[in-house]
């Protein structure tokens, strides 16, 4: 998949290149999941990208991006979801009236609690954010 600008529509984008990898791939049971999945990641890699004040996001001059990468093994589907902000995403119980907060608690309740980062390589900004969904039996 291309690079997504770190701007507000990348979500979107995301959503409807996971979308067509996925009818591509056989797996369109899978779309709701993945795509709510990858939503919020690619939501959360947005806001880390952003430098308050700066609109649009910019990162030493250049507008972030947002990497997606799919795999698969035939019985579960990977999520990456790589962006160039150091900050660590940490699960929280956001309050029920809370407008933000929610979308890794989503992440780890429609995985089973299989997700987890790690960080670029040396010398790269950045981390890699990743998630796990088993497919469904035929």
């Amino acid at each position: 998949m291309p690079p997504l600008a770190a701007l507000p529509t990348a979500p979107g984008c995301a959503r409807a290149d996971v979308r067509a990898a996925l009818a591509g791939w056989n797996m369109a049971s899978l779309s709701d999941t993945a795509e709510l999945v990858v939503t919020e990641l690619v939501t959360n890699a947005v806001r880390a990208s952003v430098q308050p004040g700066s609109s649009p996001p910019h990162l030493g001059g250049r507008t972030p991006v947002v990497r997606i990468r799919l795999l698969t093994d035939g019985t579960q589907l990977r999520v990456e979801v790589w962006d160039q902000a150091s900050d660590v995403p940490v699960l929280c119980q956001a309050p029920d009236y809370a407008e933000s907060g929610h979308g890794l608690a989503l992440v780890d309740a429609m995985t089973e609690g299989c997700w987890g980062w790690q960080p670029a390589a040396r010398g790269q900004p950045g981390k890699c954010v990743w998630a796990e969904m088993r497919l469904p039996s035929r």
